[in-house]
């Protein structure tokens, strides 16, 4: 991090830090202004039916979008603190509209502080289950906590499924399946069908490592790849171990994780990366907060799941994780730290332009 010319990473990231504030002070002035079209009746003027049909022609909005933006102008027109917020980028332009759907001038200074970090989808997840005006402690109601499930599908899926519903319920009995029911009962079905996911290790490549010189190295295609220690380290959280592949005598198959101890973790952790922010439920893997190499054992609060790409920036260094599972984990990005030290040392100016130019250079005094 000492070397000026190979920070053109910061350079970009400050960057479009500066255009996502850019972005929000345009939607705060946007919102604004469609509030007072909405007062003067400005469609009207212009010879269109309705205020969705003058956005959708002369602002390029699809309807619902339109209808989604001109609630947003209504609901913040009493709201202040969180117009504020927006105006000055502290909170990303989708969650500011998540948060109109429930807050109120009694509850928006507490919402704010709830959110503060938070990633859209996390926001949308708070808010889920909850009506206008409940406060960020307040217990939800399940029955109103629904999500969107889209599909995209061909004329002959959509008959399939239309198909498919009808039959379901006439073999249930229960008259018609609302969606959640619909997709659940498809689902669990599905799953009913396919192998249990979460009793493999991750690693299924294999990996060997020279007795001698203590390198690893991995087969692809017949040759040898060596391996750096990342790799190697990352790949010990959760394998199996198949002892000396020179012995007379095949050795017996031991797990860094057992079978049963993999599914608690994959339950507890909702089959989900732990890492604050992440959705991946894919390519999972298990991983030893405290390492292996350094004494850390197999216990559940010592385990959690992680997805390929934080396991991967775990090991090399990018991300640091600390504390016990599943509740007191603390999450540590070392790249962040070190943009908040570089902005520290170099303050931008007050413009908000970076401090290097699109190669990582410093700017002529």
């Amino acid at each position: 991090m000492t070397n000026e010319a190979g920070r053109a990473w910061v350079a970009v990231h400050l960057g479009l830090k500066k255009l996502s504030a850019q972005r929000a002070q345009l939607e705060a002035r946007e919102v604004e202004l469609l509030r007072l079209a909405e007062e003067m009746t400005l469609w009207q003027h212009l010879g269109y039916a309705s205020f969705v049909q003058y956005m959708e022609h002369e602002l390029g909005y699809r309807a619902h979008t339109a209808l989604e933006m001109i609630r947003t102008a209504k609901a913040l027109a009493t709201l202040p603190h969180m117009t504020a917020a927006l105006e000055a980028g502290a909170v990303f332009p989708c969650a500011i509209r998540e948060l109109t759907r429930i807050a109120t001038p009694e509850t928006e200074e507490e919402w704010l502080a709830a959110v503060a970090g938070k990633t859209v989808h996390e926001v949308q997840r708070m808010v889920a289950g909850r009506e206008k005006g409940a406060r960020p402690g307040d217990p939800k109601d399940p029955e109103t906590e629904l999500l969107t499930l889209t599909f995209r599908v061909s004329p002959t899926v959509h008959a399939l499924a239309f198909r498919a519903r009808v039959e379901l319920e006439a073999m249930l009995g229960s008259g018609k399946l609302e969606d959640s029911e619909l997709i659940e009962t498809l689902f669990r079905r599905a799953l009913e069908t396919l192998p249990e996911s979460d009793g493999q290790p991750a690693f299924q490549v294999a990996l060997s490592t020279c007795k001698q010189c203590k390198r690893s190295y991995q087969d692809v295609a017949g040759e040898e790849v060596e391996v750096d220690a990342a790799t190697l380290s990352r790949a010990q959280c959760d394998h199996d171990d198949l002892g000396d592949l020179e012995a007379d005598a095949p050795a017996r198959v031991t797990s860094s994780v057992t079978k049963r101890k993999r599914r608690q973790v994959y339950a507890r952790d909702g089959y989900c990366c732990v890492v604050p922010g992440c959705r991946m439920t894919r390519y999972l893997e298990i991983h030893h907060v405290r390492f292996r190499s350094s004494g850390g054992g197999h216990e559940l609060s010592n385990t959690v799941l992680l997805c390929t790409g934080h396991h991967a920036a775990l090991h090399k260094g990018a991300l640091r994780i600390t504390g016990e599972a599943p509740d007191n984990l603390v999450f540590e990005w070392l790249g962040r730290d070190a943009v908040a030290a570089i902005m520290t040392a170099h303050q931008h100016v007050p413009d908000g332009s970076v401090p290097w130019d699109h190669m990582g250079r410093r700017p002529m005094e």
